[in-house]
């Protein structure tokens, strides 16, 4: 990968990022805010990559007010599947209008935090301030020793069967580093990364992985806003969370524990 095809991703994200952002920070729909999100954690990725080639050896970051941004789209989006959680399983139980209107008011106020720090952000500036650091070029070699990195990490984890919340969170996280940036190098060699990405396992398999892995996700942070606000008309949806999550979680150990650990 030269100079001019890392340039090029780092511009289309960018592209990508402020498109969805713009239409986040006014609409405020789920879906772009979603948008937003995942292709920070995509640029975020690949900056991550070219940050651990040992020939370059150079820390690249996302400008600070883009990632405050980020952080309140996030808290942004986890209350608006919140809310989405507690109008299925809360409907009949005395108590709920208030716990509705309690999120909804903190949603809101989430959101205008997420519009003020979006338009702070200068992309242009955000921009050139990302290419002056990049490398002129990340190497076959570079990518394969990324790819044996992140698995050697995840091994550790799956070997040593420490599965706590963290732990799986953290899998998540190095997994969906890997497989974004596993998209960017379809072409000449692609058989090869996928195979070493892939281990005894498909594509498929891991898209399932990561979208359960998710959902785990999700429902961890619906137990953790029902807890933080205390709200006593949630106690019965709560524990309907607790034992997705803690059946979430036996699927999810099984199947990690079925990966090629080498």
């Amino acid at each position: 990968m030269e100079r001019q095809d890392i340039n090029l991703i780092i511009n289309n994200f960018l592209r990508i990022l402020e498109r969805s952002g713009d239409k986040a920070a006014t609409g405020f729909d789920i879906e772009s805010i979603h948008q937003f999100r995942i292709t920070y954690k995509k640029l975020r990725a690949f900056l991550r990559m070219l940050s651990d080639d040992v020939l370059f050896n150079r820390k690249i970051k996302i400008p600070h007010k883009i990632k405050t941004a980020y952080i309140a789209a996030g808290e942004t989006r986890d209350l608006q599947l919140h809310n989405q959680y507690i109008r299925k399983t809360t409907k009949k139980i005395k108590g709920a209008h208030s716990t509705f209107k309690l999120y909804i008011d903190e949603t809101e106020r989430k959101k205008q935090f997420f519009a003020e720090a979006y338009y702070e952000i200068n992309f242009s500036k955000a921009r050139k301030e990302i290419l002056s650091f990049i490398p002129g070029n990340f190497s076959s070699e570079s990518f394969i020793l990324f790819i044996k990195n992140k698995w050697e990490v995840i091994n550790s984890i799956i070997a040593a069967r420490h599965f706590g919340d963290n732990k799986i969170h953290y899998i998540r996280k190095n997994l969906k580093d890997l497989f974004y940036n596993l998209k960017l190098f379809k072409g000449s060699g692609y058989s090869t990364f996928c195979k070493l990405a892939c281990k005894n396992k498909s594509i498929n398999y891991f898209e399932n992985l990561l979208k359960n892995l998710g959902n785990f996700q999700d429902t961890c942070v619906s137990i953790r806003l029902a807890k933080k606000y205390n709200n006593k008309s949630q106690y019965r949806s709560t524990a309907k969370w607790k034992a997705e999550k803690k059946k979430n979680k036996r699927e999810i150990i099984a199947n990690l524990k079925t990966i090629t650990i080498t």
